[in-house]
């Protein structure tokens, strides 16, 4: 019984001390920790390859593994396994660890297979090697210490950074494929033809981004026997690292039909409201089906998608499928078109987009993803948002986190869209998603746009059917560009909506200005105010409101038709709205007793001599100074276009006494 009790103290101590270990690992203010990261794997094709994790919830724990930040579908385990693993399984994977109120992201670990042959790569256009064998084949390498030349196209319309060349010759024609699935890294895959760097033609079909899932890049096209064809292997806003890059060439005599001009990206609140496709009719007749989140629209099928109905209901993310008459199984998609809403007030920006990444809503030239430049290309001034009031709607079809990618509001996502927003006052926003047809996260970052490691949390919030659309709010700054994410929860997507509403206090542009006016002289006091709400303008006189001379608009106009001594006097202006007020400075209104310059309060004071002068308008005057009021010195010659300034004797101390005047 001694024993028994003693082997159950036993077991109980280590029970606690487990525990107590168990508890220590969980940071402050989380809930969530990893006690095995999955780690990296090099291996051979054909092996079984796993990675593993483990983590702790007081709660409960959950998991999403991932491949270059995107969520992998259905793999929520603690291990990821993949049988007979090739080498377009390879790249970047981690996993996020996560309960109801926590979400961690682990280490990344990468799987290499090394028997897959190293491509030996070059930086530069005019040191490119062939790809061998032409028929087909697969390698690897990295883009580490890549580099752009000067010259160099945009692979896919897109900005790149760290490019890597290959020249490629089919031996026969037939249709060739090229994919960078199983990199780590955002790639962007483009071909040309010709062989100087300046006058390269890009090749129909040729360019993709993102067409082999998670970041990774595919192209299918007609491949002429004999033509020599440049490769260009770059990453997407300066993304580097490992890459797979597989090649085939099918001999055969079918054609794919051919793309000249791809849809254009549009916001649905611009003119000519339509979706075309230009197709090279003597390569291979087609036939045509749009669709819409990769759903085929009934009766779309025509080259172009002509939208009808209120703007709002055009949104979408558009695809046309063209598939050849002679060989159904011969089939070409365009690019996506993702066609969104902007509803801004009369300060903010209708071109204004969201985007399915982080870097090119940061970055206002960003081109649009369109192959090789022959799209029609995003809506010109596409960037950040602004105004008091505005919404953008839009479809997060197809959308992925990104390497990196924070798990916002701590929420594992999956399908975020990045939307920038710059004021042009400072105040209060407020952002939500109300109209949004999916649960969904929002989060509001500040930082300098540069990378997700710079980010500076402003607020999140989450959407679900039983608290929807609660808003995040926090102080604005003029000028300052916010990045604001709407992602999915779980994963989900849909249409999103983003909705935002500055409200700043009352500000003036344009204040009542002293002047000098003559008897009878018709006088226009314009002023204008901003703020929002709409504020509002009293001028008033000596203090006084001055009637008809309110305005709830942005400006006012006060006239007084005759000026005379009873008008002279001071003017202010007070503007008010919801969040406060603010009274202008005195601006004293002088009546001109003569042509003659004169000084107005004259005031010495401890060896200073200050004053008020008023003259006619655009005049010229000369203050004068003496000693003796024989000798007349010039100090001062002005020309003063209201009329009225101040003028300061700046030396009257170095002096017992100084005697001034004033002419014209």
């Amino acid at each position: 019984m001694a024993m028994k009790n003693f082997l159950n103290s036993r077991a109980h101590l280590r029970w606690l001390l487990a525990s107590l270990w168990l508890l220590a690992l969980v940071p402050a203010g989380a809930q969530v920790s990893i006690v095995t990261q999955p780690a990296s794997v090099n291996a051979t094709t054909g092996d079984t390859v796993s990675f593993t994790i483990s983590a702790f919830s007081p709660t409960g724990i959950n998991y999403q593994w991932r491949l270059n930040g995107a969520n992998l579908p259905g793999q929520t385990g603690s291990t990821l396994t993949f049988t007979n693993a090739q080498a377009t399984n390879a790249g970047d994977y981690s996993a996020v660890a996560f309960d109801n109120t926590t979400a961690v992201n682990s280490a990344v670990a990468t799987l290499l297979f090394t028997n897959v042959p190293v491509l030996p790569v070059t930086d530069n256009f005019a040191d490119r090697l062939a790809l061998l064998p032409a028929a087909g084949g697969v390698g690897r390498g990295d883009t580490l210490a890549a580099t752009n030349e000067p010259g160099e196209p945009l692979p896919d319309g897109q900005i790149g950074g760290g490019s890597v060349w290959f020249k490629w010759t089919p031996p026969v024609s037939g249709i060739a494929t090229f994919t960078t699935r199983g990199s780590g890294f955002d790639t962007l895959l483009a071909l040309y033809t010709g062989t100087n760097l300046a006058g390269l033609t890009p090749v129909n079909n040729g360019s993709d981004d993102d067409e082999a899932g998670f970041l990774t890049s595919a192209v299918a096209f007609n491949a002429v026997a004999g033509t020599e064809y440049q490769l260009v292997l770059d990453g997407a806003h300066g993304a580097r690292g490992n890459f797979t890059l597989s090649w085939n060439l099918e001999p055969t005599t079918d054609r794919l039909p051919e793309i000249l001009t791809q849809p254009a990206v549009l916001n649905a609140s611009e003119q000519n409201q339509d979706l075309t496709v230009i197709t090279d009719n003597n390569v291979t007749p087609a036939t045509f089906q749009w669709t819409e989140s990769g759903q085929p629209l009934p009766g779309e099928t025509n080259a172009t998608l002509l939208f009808t109905g209120p703007a709002s209901k055009k949104v979408g993310s558009y695809r046309l499928v063209i598939t050849s008459l002679t060989n159904v199984t011969r089939v070409v998609r365009s690019k996506t078109a993702r066609v969104q809403f902007s509803d801004a007030d009369s300060a903010g920006n209708l071109n204004a987009r969201a985007y399915d990444k982080f870097l090119p809503s940061a970055d206002p030239a960003s081109p649009p993803s369109l192959a090789g430049g022959k799209g029609k290309g995003k809506p010109p001034g596409a960037a950040p948002a602004g105004g008091y009031t505005g919404s953008q709607i839009f479809s997060t079809f197809a959308a992925a986190k990104e390497p990196g990618e924070p798990n916002h509001c701590n929420e594992p996502g999956g399908s975020s869209y990045w939307y920038a927003y710059t004021p042009t006052k400072t105040g209060s926003l407020s952002v939500d998603t109300a109209g949004s047809t999916y649960d969904n996260v929002l989060a509001v970052y500040g930082g300098p746009g540069d990378s997700f490691t710079t980010l500076v949390s402003l607020g999140c919030s989450k959407s679900i059917a039983t608290n929807p659309a609660v808003p995040v709010v926090f102080n604005a700054t003029n000028g300052v560009t916010y990045y604001i994410v709407l992602d999915g929860v779980g994963g989900a997507s849909g249409k999103g909506y983003l909705n935002y509403a500055l409200t700043a206090p009352p500000t003036i542009t344009l204040a009542p200005q002293a002047a000098a006016y003559q008897a009878g002289e018709a006088i226009d006091i314009y002023t204008t105010y901003a703020g929002y709400p709409g504020p509002t303008g009293q001028l008033r006189f000596n203090g006084t409101n001055l009637p008809g001379a309110f305005s709830s608009g942005p400006t006012l106009l006060y006239q007084i038709g005759s000026f005379s001594n009873g008008l002279a006097g001071t003017y202010d202006l007070v503007v008010a709205n919801p969040l406060g007020s603010v009274t202008s400075a005195p601006a004293k209104f002088f009546l001109l007793q003569s042509n003659q310059a004169r000084f107005v309060n004259p005031i010495g004071s401890n060896g200073l001599f200050t004053t008020t002068i008023i003259s006619q308008r655009d005049t010229n005057y000369v203050v004068q100074y003496s000693t003796n009021l024989s000798n007349w010195i010039s100090l001062r010659t002005n020309r003063v276009p209201s009329g009225v300034t101040n003028f300061l004797d700046p030396e009257g101390a170095l002096y017992p006494r100084r005697f001034f005047r004033i002419t014209n």
